[in-house]
């Protein structure tokens, strides 16, 4: 499709700009017939008068895809104009070429990261009232990055990656005589090609495994929903084992997803010692405290029934827990999910600074009565745009959003009850504890 400078489009077919806000995809598509064009941005202008405001996204998707829909239901070649970012957004295009037999184009802007936050900042979009979040522009960057490693095209699927200096010079050559399409194989089907993205933000579960199945039971759950755990999955608690079991398994269905705890972190390192190195339980260099002895019991009494099941189940949690980010940064930048709360600074980085955060919050340097370190409230000091989800902090039901932070973390193991935090409604599901499991 490449002819020395020009691009050349065949009729008919269905064009899909990949790349993150500022890589230069819409001033690129300048050079096209604008009807061939849905944009998703000027639909939400139209939707709400403001491209930047995303509150009704089903609605925006819906009128994006029904547009896609009706110009390749009658053969016309078709431009997508999105960031195309995420595999699910590139899966609804897929599925939308497939059901009209429309050849499907990936138009990559491969644009460096600096570029594309410097073109946001000074970009003047008259759609817009507020320019696009950085975070969302590192998200979308780094997921371009990934497809472009590995783009895993299928037949009647092509692309073309532009760096700005190609983008610049190209000429587009794109015919808008319809071609005759086959009746659709499948029924051309509506959903967002993004819906909102919806999650259930779970607090410390803490081996409580009843109140577990209870609460994944509610339908508020469900519905494609996903599942993020705010970490502390094990210790203290009745059935960690189980709990492990059953979060790695909605895990590996692509169901769930979970930041790094404390509780996580030190039973990783203390498996590995087990048995990674080959020590003892009682001979690592690791303090057994804080409930980590109810879990150590499990797995010694799993050991003394099952011995080759309780160490396939210890490197799997190793590997489980090593794979669990120290904070999930959601939804475009507008949800943030740590174990401990980090502040906004912190947001989007890594390094040890932040896994002290993410892991323990951050230290009053005052202890409670118990000798227990005191943990600042992040509520009084967060000035971030995002809502800031955490844990590790044990509070009594019910719980709250304040200044943009909740704590979802509403001492189910100490006989409160396990909560979750549904996005974007703000609202939570909570299922009281059966009894008092560990004692404060």
């Amino acid at each position: 499709m490449l002819n020395g400078n020009t691009l050349v489009i065949p009729a008919g077919t269905f064009v899909v700009t990949v790349g993150a806000s500022g890589s230069g995809k819409s001033t690129f598509l300048r050079r096209v017939p604008a009807e061939a064009v849905v944009s998703s941005d000027g639909v939400r202008h139209e939707l709400s008068g403001d491209a930047s405001k995303h509150a009704n996204e089903p609605r925006v998707w819906r009128t994006v895809y029904e547009r896609i829909h009706d110009r390749l239901g009658r053969g016309l070649t078709t431009v997508l104009d999105s960031t195309a970012a995420a595999p699910s957004a590139r899966r609804s295009a897929i599925e939308a070429a497939r059901a009209h037999g429309a050849p499907l184009l990936f138009l990559a802007f491969n644009t460096p990261l600096a570029v594309s936050l410097a073109r946001n900042r000074a970009r003047q979009d008259p759609q817009r009232s507020e320019p696009v979040p950085e975070l969302a522009i590192r998200k979308h960057h780094s997921q371009v990055a990934q497809f472009l490693h590995a783009p895993d095209l299928e037949e009647g699927q092509h692309l073309i990656v532009l760096t700005p200096k190609q983008a610049d010079r190209l000429e587009v050559q794109m015919p808008l005589d319809p071609v005759p399409r086959r009746r659709p194989a499948l029924q051309p089907s509506h959903n967002p090609v993004a819906e909102p993205e919806r999650y259930a933000i779970v607090g410390d579960v803490h081996g409580c495994l009843d109140e577990l199945e209870q609460l994944l039971t509610r339908p508020e759950l469900g519905d494609g929903r996903q599942i993020v755990f705010a970490g502390d999955l094990p210790d203290r608690g009745p059935d960690s084992l189980g709990v492990l079991r059953r979060t790695m398994a909605l895990g590996e269905a692509g169901r769930a997803r979970c930041v790094r705890g404390n509780h996580d972190d030190k039973l990783a390192r203390l498996l590995d010692y087990v048995y990674g190195k080959g020590l003892t339980w009682t001979s690592t260099p690791l303090s057994v405290d804080y409930g980590l002895q109810t879990t150590i019991a499990e797995f010694q009494r799993l050991e003394a029934q099952q011995p080759a099941e309780a160490e396939r189940l210890a490197r799997r949690v190793i590997h489980y827990v090593r794979t669990m980010p120290y904070h999930l940064v959601l939804d475009q930048g507008r949800l943030v999910v740590s174990h401990g709360g980090i502040p906004e600074h912190l947001i989007g980085a890594e390094g040890p600074h932040l896994r002290r955060y993410a892991l323990y919050g951050n230290p009053s340097g005052e202890l409670d009565e118990r000798g227990f370190p005191i943990r600042a409230d992040l509520a009084l000091t967060y000035q971030g745009s995002a809502l800031n989800v955490h844990g590790h902090i044990a509070v009594p039901p019910p719980p709250a959003i304040r200044n943009n932070v909740c704590n979802v973390d509403t001492s189910a193991v100490f006989g409160g009850a396990l909560t979750a935090l549904l996005y974007p409604e703000r609202t939570f599901v909570s299922i009281p504890a059966a009894r008092v499991y560990y004692e404060h």
